[in-house]
């Protein structure tokens, strides 16, 4: 089976990191170094999009206009996977916080109530859990996450 894989970060130091990993791995990647609100392709061009810390740190009015982007790159039968924080990774502030402080304190932390409630218009949640510790610097992971897979609505 051949992988078609995009990758998309509006940083160019992470940008430069995957390429470099990527080669090491002999992986062949399209990486973009644009935001997710800039990105253009085809409605319904990918079976599956991975989130790895991205929502937690988009400001609560753009959160909207970010899962419609997903939606419309996702596939009718494609799958949407994430982490974010939980309220022990990020801040435990309200949306409105936000915008009193001018500050999202590093990322904002859900709860998994919130969580639910942003993610279930769009997306038929799989699985919901937060991830385990681990002393294995390898993997990525830690119960200071969540980790979600859903299916477009």
């Amino acid at each position: 089976m051949r992988l078609e894989v995009k990758g998309i970060d509006f940083s160019k130091a992470s940008i430069d990191w995957g390429t470099q990993v990527a080669k090491e791995k002999c992986i062949n990647v399209d990486f973009v170094c644009q935001s997710i609100f800039d990105f253009q392709d085809k409605p319904e061009t990918f079976d599956f999009i991975y989130d790895s810390g991205c929502l937690h740190h988009i400001k609560p009015h753009r959160r909207n206009q970010y899962l419609e982007t997903i939606f419309k790159y996702l596939k009718s039968d494609g799958y949407f996977a994430m982490v974010c924080f939980n309220l022990k990774g990020g801040a435990n502030i309200s949306d409105y916080d936000v915008y009193r402080d001018h500050s999202m304190l590093g990322g904002l932390g859900f709860s998994e109530y919130k969580l639910r409630a942003v993610l279930e218009p769009y997306f038929k949640i799989i699985e919901f859990r937060e991830m385990s510790d681990t002393t294995d610097e390898s993997i990525f992971r830690g119960s200071f996450l969540w980790t979600v897979l859903m299916k477009k609505k």
